[in-house]
């Protein structure tokens, strides 16, 4: 917000051509808070996924790229950061987003271990405009993000979802799994569990229901299950 001399708010703080200042992750939170209607849901996710806008060569931009303010020398402007992506990643599990949650990881893995090769660096952020590692070259908090992007599609016995699923007595076995839910937000709205459990193929039953599952890659398992529910999930592979 701007304010006037005695502190008071009088409107949006914007750039000198008039835009808003908030084109960038932060004005994609409510995303994250979950506090969107479903117009501004699709709005977000559309710009999220834009190439235009946030989805670049190097993954998620932190400010829309079309802004008048953006960037490619900045330090945040004109950067990719995992830690953020790995917000958005968990929210697009928990909107239902599967595939935009796939191409997150799988380009940031990617990323990471092109740089990693050429460098043996864990650097802070990366360029979008040369794709390489910047800032900090030995931040090792900032590679945990990209052990849990490995560990959700590549590590057996991983189970991966957003923020709305509170999972309870979760139990992996040879067989598959079952686990306790409590799913928040909207209901009518649905959320992605991922489960990296091998095998070919899985089925699905919630509170005894079968639930859709899909199959990302050979033995990770995507289960769509619906919103403001809980009970017991069933995966047999």
């Amino acid at each position: 917000m701007d304010h006037d001399a005695t502190g008071n708010p009088i409107g949006i703080l914007r750039h000198e051509s008039g835009q808003n200042f908030n084109c960038g992750y932060d004005g994609a939170m409510p995303l994250v808070a979950g506090v969107t209607t479903p117009a501004q849901e699709e709005r977000l996710w559309a710009a999220l996924q834009s190439p235009e806008h946030f989805w670049c060569r190097a993954g998620l931009s932190t400010v829309d790229m079309a802004a008048p303010y953006f960037r490619t020398d900045g330090y945040w402007n004109g950067s990719v950061w995992m830690p953020y992506q790995w917000f958005f990643w968990k929210t697009a599990l928990d909107h239902g987003q599967a595939d935009f949650a796939w191409r997150i990881a799988e380009r940031a893995l990617a990323l990471w271990e092109e740089e990693v090769q050429a460098s043996h660096a864990c650097y802070e952020q990366f360029s979008i405009s040369s794709g390489r590692g910047s800032g900090w070259h030995h931040f090792g908090g900032l590679s945990a993000p990209v052990l849990a992007w490995h560990a959700a599609y590549y590590v057996r016995g991983t189970i991966t979802h957003g923020f709305d699923i509170l999972r309870r007595n979760c139990q992996v076995t040879s067989d598959g799994l079952t686990a306790e839910l409590e799913i928040s937000g909207r209901e009518g709205d649905f959320a992605t569990l991922v489960a990296n459990l091998g095998g070919t193929s899985c089925t699905a039953e919630y509170n005894g229901v079968p639930c859709p599952v899909a199959t990302r890659r050979p033995g990770i398992f995507e289960v769509t299950l619906p919103k403001a529910t809980a009970g017991k999930l069933v995966l047999r592979k």
